[in-house]
């Protein structure tokens, strides 16, 4: 899909996101589907269940919304009085990844070893208190 597309360069966590996301877009979808069913009486999706629920999710999921001023600045406009699913223009992505790339990183602190967060933030602390019982011994072992 990604070749398709004409991606070629990507790092493999992205196939695994794109395989979530279809996986829960899908279930949403059914879901959808077999509450639409079951209003219609019906006791098994059909196919006109689940084109009703795409259709119905159109209408919410992946809307573009042309108000923001990226949208403005490329003139994207819809259509009076319907929802339209648009890809994002390619050249507002660019202009985003522009402005988020412009902040650097922080400097990495010159050290040895093993670079951990604070011990506030780290597992290696015991996070266990120990309760002291005090035994008293008699002198007299059947006392």
């Amino acid at each position: 899909m990604l070749s398709e597309m004409g991606v070629s360069h990507y790092e493999p966590e992205v196939v695994d996101g794109l395989l979530e996301f279809a996986y829960k877009y899908m279930h949403s979808v059914l879901e959808d589907s077999k509450l639409y069913s079951k209003h219609a009486n019906k006791s098994e999706i059909d196919v006109s269940d689940v084109k009703l629920a795409l259709q119905l999710r159109a209408g919410t999921d992946f809307l573009f919304n042309s108000t923001s001023n990226y949208c403005n600045s490329f003139n994207i406009r819809e259509p009076a009085g319907q929802d339209v699913v648009q890809p994002v223009p390619r050249e507002m992505m660019m202009e985003i990844a522009k402005k988020k790339n412009a902040v650097p990183l922080p400097q990495v602190k010159p050290g040895v070893g093993l670079r951990l967060p604070t011990d506030r933030y780290c597992l290696t602390q015991p996070n266990y208190k120990m309760k002291l019982v005090k035994i008293q011994l008699s002198s007299s072992p059947f006392a």
